[in-house]
């Protein structure tokens, strides 16, 4: 006697009944990202209706189809901070192996935006399943996200990010939070008389301000702060590691003997 089993739902089958993408049903069934009110109703709806169970290692392994994942970091040497982020990367795969998993790491000069632009271009064409990257270059990492949305392909920040997209997560710290703890710890055990703060701003044209008064941003005094503080904003070129050098070489001899 042949049985007649009802193959189960996909997120696929529940994409299609909701109305969406794939990526949303992903969203709302683990909480992450963003997806509006009616977006989530439609999506439940479905899956009470096709009796959905989410299973990654049970859909993986009956289909043997191939996971790929791509990441974008800076490029490192042995002992940098991102070497070791590279290494968790390589251990976590290493881990779901069993779950067809081919990550790819492509690396780029956080000093050449082109570099960066050139690792975009080539994880777009490897068509992966996922996308892990941080945040260097603000209008390129924009535009890279919303190709990517475009093919409905998640995608996931490290480090740094840009809030206005639509990624699944983030890897990092709060950079506000981090900051006044830094400031507090500064504060209450060192005694300092002033503070400087340093903001670096990166900018893409061709046009230079080389020496100077002009090189570095005029500075900014707080002297109702405990201690005063006093914030200099500083340029960095994108494109040109010798006009960086020359910056900083600028922007320190312009640093308050006082601080």
């Amino acid at each position: 006697m042949q049985r007649n089993e009802k193959k189960a739902a996909t997120v696929f089958d529940v994409a299609e009944k909701a109305g969406v993408s794939r990526g949303t049903v992903d969203r709302v069934i683990y909480g992450r990202g963003r997806f509006s009110e009616a977006s989530r109703q439609r999506v439940m709806e479905a899956i009470a209706q096709l009796h959905y169970t989410p299973n990654a290692n049970a859909s993986s392994l009956a289909s043997r189809k191939l996971n790929l994942f791509s990441v974008i970091i800076p490029e490192f040497k042995s002992g940098d901070y991102w070497d070791d982020i590279n290494k968790g990367f390589l251990d976590a795969a290493r881990t779901f192996s069993g779950s067809n998993i081919d990550l790819r790491v492509h690396t780029y000069n956080i000093l050449d935006v082109d570099s960066f632009v050139h690792a975009c271009e080539d994880v777009l064409e490897e068509k992966p399943d996922g996308v892990i990257l941080n945040a260097i270059f603000p209008e390129e990492t924009i535009a890279f996200a919303l190709s990517l949305e475009q093919e409905d392909t998640p995608y996931a920040f490290i480090d740094s990010k840009i809030d206005d997209l639509n990624y699944t997560l983030f890897y990092g710290i709060d950079s506000y939070k981090y900051g006044k703890l830094g400031a507090a710890l500064l504060t209450n055990h060192l005694e300092p008389k002033e503070l400087l703060l340093v903001r670096v701003e990166s900018t893409s044209s061709t046009e230079w301000i080389p020496t100077g008064p002009g090189a570095t941003v005029s500075p900014i005094t707080w002297k109702t702060t405990t201690p005063p503080a006093t914030f200099i904003p500083s340029l960095s070129s994108r494109n040109s590691r010798k006009r960086t050098s020359a910056c900083w070489k600028t922007f320190s001899a312009n640093i308050p003997t006082s601080t």
